[in-house]
């Protein structure tokens, strides 16, 4: 609509150049025209009168084109939403790593719930230690949202510039209006966006673009993910934390000892030493250590491999309180 706003003011700047370039220029062309076609009339008149067909055929000129304008802006309308959709609808690939379930994890769930269902815009930041769970549990959520008829465009390292972002719905130039296109219940998710190293002057304008956006056009949600508090910190001061915002705590992706309980019931985990592994992924708190700790049982007992799997737990452990130190809104 902004489009045809803009060529109805240039439809009237068209019309006020022609009438001052008669004053300026057509004057001397056409008395000449004039005498030969009105030979009863007075030069002045004859001129003028020249002069508004003049104008009748330019104004009659950008009208057609308005017209041409608002029938392909129309056009778009309808087809771009159409095309979205086909580029949204597929699912995105699950993680199931070591054919371990995955642990549901309440605090998470209502992290993520709120953040698909994003009433008041910008951008939704979620920031926890690498091998938390925060990509398993997205995808798993997207599929979801999926199947109860959203609309969810995912990105993980493959992300590198603000043109692959756009060129990804279709084409290139959605930069202006993909938010006024794209249907309602759509999530777009940039995961894992440390994979970056740092924010370019071109992924901080499409973030901050990414949060207008959002925040103009209900019905969309933007969610960001991350494993560095860093990363995280300078994001979320983007803009002030006004529309970009940290969405729940650190420690809501902490596992409790009841999941990993839950967890560790799998055929994989059955050793004599259950004990001693326990008190390792309390300390631990996140599934990341339990595969690793999976892939170490299937090479021996615990008691081969309990120097390494301690010194995987203290790592973890470490990484929970730096993230939970941080204070992200300053």
């Amino acid at each position: 609509m902004r489009s045809i706003i803009t060529m109805r003011s240039i439809n009237n700047y068209i019309l006020l150049f022609f009438s001052r370039a008669y004053y300026r220029y057509y004057y001397k062309f056409s008395s000449y025209f004039c005498r030969l076609k009105y030979p009863t009339y007075s030069t002045h008149t004859k001129c003028l009168a020249t002069s508004f067909q003049f104008i009748n055929m330019a104004s009659a000129l950008v009208k057609w084109a308005l017209e041409h304008v608002e029938k392909s802006y129309r056009f778009q309308k309808m087809i771009a939403p159409q095309k979205i959709q086909s580029i949204m609808s597929k699912k995105v690939t699950e993680y199931e790593p070591r054919g371990l379930p995955v642990i549901e994890n309440p605090r998470v769930e209502k992290i993520l719930k709120s953040s698909f269902n994003n009433k008041y815009g910008g951008i939704h930041v979620l920031v926890a230690p690498s091998g938390s769970g925060k990509t398993t549990y997205m995808r798993s959520y997207a599929n979801r949202h999926i199947a109860e008829g959203g609309l969810v465009q995912y990105f993980a390292s493959e992300l590198q510039t603000r043109k692959q972002f756009f060129t990804s719905f279709g084409d290139e130039n959605r930069a202006n209006d993909l938010f006024d296109v794209i249907p309602k219940k759509s999530v777009i998710i940039i995961d894992q966006i440390e994979h970056l190293g740092s924010l370019n002057d071109d992924i901080k304008g499409l973030l901050k673009h990414l949060a207008f956006e959002s925040r103009r056009i209900s019905g969309v949600s933007v969610i960001v993910s991350t494993s560095s508090s860093v990363l995280a910190k300078e994001i979320i001061q983007l803009n002030g934390n006004d529309k970009i915002r940290l969405n729940g705590t650190v420690s809501d992706w902490r596992w409790t000892p009841d999941m990993i309980d839950k967890y560790l019931e799998a055929p994989v985990f059955k050793t004599k030493d259950i004990a001693t592994l326990k008190e390792l992924a309390y300390k631990a708190s996140c599934p990341a250590f339990l595969y690793s700790c999976a892939d170490l049982l299937s090479d021996g007992d615990i008691a081969s491999n309990i120097s390494l799997m301690s010194t995987k737990a203290d790592k973890f452990d470490r990484m929970w309180s730096e993230f939970e130190e941080t204070d992200f809104d300053k």
